[in-house]
C-alpha cells in the first residue's frame, strides 16, 4: 500500500487534474491543461480567458475550473496533497519537450491499430504537438483508422477529412502533415 501511495506522489499532472474531479475536466482536457500551464499554481492562477483558449478545453471547461478553484475546501484538499509531497507541476519546461512539427494540427483515432495501443498513438501524436480528440468534425486534421473504424471513419468521409491507415500514421508521425496528405485514403463520393 505505501508502495501505491508513493508512486501516486510521482503522476502526471494530467492525471492529477483528473483526481481532483473538477467537473467537465476529463483525460483530454486535462492533457490540455497540463501541457500549456505545466503546474496546478498556474492553472488556478489563470484567467477563465486564458484557460478557454487553450485548445482543448473552451469556455465550460474554464468556466468550472475557475468554479473548482475559488471553493475554500478544494484549496484544503490541495494543501493537503502538497503537504503529502504529490507532485503539481511538470517536471521540465515546454521549450524541453523537443520539436513538435505537429503543432496545430487535430487528430482523430478510431478502430485498432496492429502497432500501437490507443494510448500508445495518442502519446506520440501529442509529444509532437498535435491535439488529439474523440469527435470527428470540419476542423479535424486527420482520422487514423484501424480495424473496426464505426462510425467516426464514417463522419470523417461525410465531411471530407484526409483518412490514415496505420502506413500513414506512420509518415505523419516521421515525415509530418504534408507528407500523409500525400498518402491519405481517397474520400469516397
Amino acid at each position: 500500500m505505501l508502495d501505491t501511495i508513493a508512486a501516486a506522489k510521482d503522476r502526471p499532472l494530467a492525471r492529477i487534474l483528473t483526481g481532483l474531479s473538477i467537473r467537465h475536466v476529463g483525460p483530454v482536457a486535462a492533457e490540455a491543461l497540463a501541457r500549456e500551464f505545466r503546474s496546478i499554481e498556474r492553472i488556478e492562477q489563470a484567467t477563465e480567458k486564458e484557460l478557454a483558449d487553450t485548445a482543448g478545453v473552451g469556455g465550460i471547461i474554464a468556466a468550472s475550473v475557475k468554479e473548482w478553484f475559488a471553493e475554500d475546501w478544494h484549496q484544503e484538499i490541495l494543501r493537503k496533497w502538497r503537504a503529502a509531497g504529490v507532485r503539481m507541476e511538470e517536471e521540465g519546461s515546454a521549450e524541453d519537450e523537443g520539436p513538435r512539427p505537429l503543432e496545430g494540427l487535430t487528430v482523430v483515432v478510431t478502430g485498432t491499430l496492429e502497432h500501437f495501443t490507443r494510448d500508445g498513438a495518442k502519446d506520440a501524436l501529442q509529444s509532437r504537438g498535435a491535439k488529439v480528440t474523440g469527435s470527428v468534425s470540419k476542423k479535424t486534421s486527420f482520422v487514423v483508422v484501424g480495424d473496426n473504424p464505426g462510425s467516426k471513419y464514417d463522419k470523417a468521409m461525410q465531411v471530407k477529412v484526409p483518412v490514415l491507415n496505420e502506413d500513414g500514421f506512420t509518415v505523419l508521425l516521421e515525415q509530418g502533415p504534408e507528407a500523409a496528405a500525400e498518402v491519405a485514403l481517397p474520400v469516397e463520393e
